[in-house]
């Protein structure tokens, strides 16, 4: 099942293209497909009325009750599939009265923006903050709205760079592009979060009416892509206007950075204590500032800016790049630090360490048993290396041998694993195992050469294409060359037959 509708790459270049050389006629398009969406309601109930008044000019009692369970019933589906089951999101409810600098904030943002205040605000465990919407009634009724603040930022973000951020979020609901432009946009982000829940749908006239919008929604997203990437970019601007072109520069380039440490290493580097410790040292959110500090020299280092730069939005994302954020404000890429003051500190006081305590609880609670199992693994797995190392490598069959280079690389590392790995290849070529881990190894180190091995490895194994393929994409995204995994696709879709299906 796909969560997001998938858009035809060919259709949104046209329409970005009519977005600029006819603006008017571009919005009198997206207006009109946006009319569509409610049209299938009134077909429904138009098609109850005939069959009623049908009904009573026949003077047949039967089909002119028919007709008016029809339009009731049709209505009534229409509404359950496209209304049911919003919750608010997930996480710890933060008060006025914990954090009343930070409401000050959300105040003073409402007033310049002319945006509701958010009906709560939540704090979760993600390195992100978005407005959420729960949906009303048919998408006519004004949603519930709520902030969701990820603890991380609050801890990795000073106070402008995270009042930047929020500035983004404000102006989405109320942007300088107008009412009709603020309520399309709105209308794109509903039928996207309504996208998934249709394919679940069951029931001869319930289906129908699914089938209608999932056949319906893509389209609509297409048409309104453009318009939602004018906005995002019109979101940058307006949070440079009211807090600082700096702040929001700042922002931008540690929501990437920062980010990518947070989502591919940080956590991957806290789980590696489990190999030696029995126990968490520090726990996860209170030793986030020192684990930060250990991987300055990732986060920190020239290539990894490079990349970000260089990365670019796959064709259906409405969100800038970081080069677009920083070109749209005017300024370079510099290197980022870590805050003398977190905005956590400045705005919530002895709230945040409240709040770090409680994430860290719950973390530890749920993961006590995994972090143990971890470690009892790590024991056997250093017991067996042990073993397998007292043979020379020329002594062991193939299996003893890519047993050892498993073990050699989740133990030492995958230099001293490499050599290992290509004695594997060196006996057997298409042991897919062996040069799926070799591929990943170069694509780490940021070597072409990865690519084409993870292709072979995708051919001879079909169960790694889904990991593969995301290796290859994170690889070639970082590097604006969306086209080769495109490439990529299609011939593994040929070798397979996946194709002619």
């Amino acid at each position: 099942m796909n969560e997001q509708p998938i858009l035809d790459p060919q259709r949104v270049a046209a329409l970005e293209n009519d977005a600029h050389a006819r603006p008017t006629l571009y919005r009198m398009r997206v207006t009109a497909m946006a009319v569509l969406g409610y049209l299938a309601v009134l077909g429904l109930v138009l098609l109850g009325l005939l069959i009623f008044f049908i009904g009573v000019h026949t003077d047949r009692v039967l089909l002119t009750v028919s007709g008016i369970a029809f339009a009731v019933t049709s209505v009534y589906l229409v509404a359950s599939c496209l209304t049911r089951g919003d919750d608010a999101p997930p996480g710890r409810p933060l008060q006025r009265a914990e954090a009343p600098d930070l409401f000050r904030l959300l105040d003073k943002l409402a007033r310049k923006s002319g945006a509701a205040l958010p009906d709560s605000v939540v704090i979760d465990q993600r390195f992100a903050v978005m407005l959420v919407e729960q949906q009303g009634t048919l998408a006519l009724r004004r949603p519930r709205r709520h902030l969701v603040l990820g603890l991380p930022l609050l801890l990795a973000l000073s106070s402008s760079e995270l009042a930047a951020l929020l500035a983004q979020e404000y102006n989405r609901l109320r942007s300088d592009q107008g009412r009709l432009a603020d309520w399309l946009c709105a209308l794109r982000r509903r039928w996207a979060a309504r996208y998934a829940r249709l394919q679940d749908e069951h029931g001869a006239l319930s289906e129908f009416v699914a089938r209608f919008y999932l056949w319906y929604i893509p389209r609509f997203q297409t048409y309104t892509l453009a318009l939602a990437r004018e906005q995002e970019m019109a979101a940058t601007q307006w949070s440079a206007e009211v807090i600082g072109s700096q702040a929001a520069a700042h922002a931008a380039l540690k929501m990437a950075l920062f980010g990518r440490f947070f989502e591919h290493h940080y956590w991957t580097a806290y789980w590696r204590q489990a190999d030696s410790r029995a126990e968490p040292g520090l726990a996860p959110y209170a030793g986030m500032a020192e684990g930060f500090r250990q991987g300055e020299r990732l986060w920190r280092s020239s290539r990894w800016l490079k990349e970000a730069l260089a990365e670019r939005p796959s064709y259906d994302d409405p969100h800038p790049s970081l080069k677009q954020q920083l070109d749209r404000l005017g300024l370079g890429a510099s290197p980022v630090g870590w805050p003398r003051q977190s905005a956590g500190e400045k705005w919530l006081g002895v709230t945040l360490g409240k709040l770090v305590g409680e994430f860290d609880r719950e973390w530890l609670a749920l993961n006590n048993q995994a972090w143990k199992t971890r470690y009892r693994t790590a024991r056997q797995e250093e017991a067996e290396l042990e073993t397998l190392r007292m043979y020379s490598p020329d002594a062991l069959d193939l299996n003893q041998l890519w047993r050892l280079a498993q073990l050699t690389h989740s133990r030492l590392g995958a230099a001293e694993a490499r050599p290992l790995i290509e004695r594997v290849l060196a006996q057997q070529p298409d042991h897919a195992q062996a040069r799926y881990l070799l591929a990943a190894m170069l694509l780490d180190a940021g070597d072409e050469r990865g690519l084409g091995c993870m292709e072979q490895a995708m051919k001879l194994d079909q169960q790694l294409v889904d990991e593969g393929m995301a290796r290859c994409q994170r690889y070639l995204g970082k590097r604006a060359r969306q086209h080769d995994v495109e490439d990529m696709w299609a011939r593994l879709s040929t070798y397979h037959g996946w194709a002619h299906a």
